[in-house]
């Protein structure tokens, strides 16, 4: 970086022998936790980072209203793609027929 200030944080540990599955920048142990999250994100659960950090958002509720991103894709929708689980259930569980 030509930047004149650089952080850089390195971790490392033992390797914790457990699955992992990942889209974008979500980071589970299941495919199906990884689209939870997904659609956690989208629905505002998770929270928002305004700009300014001393005015942040608290997380809206798991009720579904309220989309953070509105007129965004529903987790719903990329069902099937890159390797995402191939069904969503009501209770936001996956199913992957055998």
């Amino acid at each position: 970086s030509r930047s004149p200030q650089m952080d850089i944080l390195i971790l490392g540990g033992q390797p914790i022998k457990e699955s992992v599955a990942w889209m974008g920048p979500f980071v589970m142990n299941t495919k199906a936790e990884v689209l939870k999250a997904f659609d956690d994100f989208q629905k505002g659960v998770l929270g928002v980072v305004p700009p300014d950090w001393s005015k942040a958002i608290r997380p809206l509720q798991r009720d579904g209203a309220g989309h953070k991103l509105n007129g965004s894709r529903p987790a719903g929708d990329i069902l099937g793609v890159h390797n995402t689980p191939d069904e969503l259930n009501v209770s936001g569980q996956t199913e992957n027929p055998a």
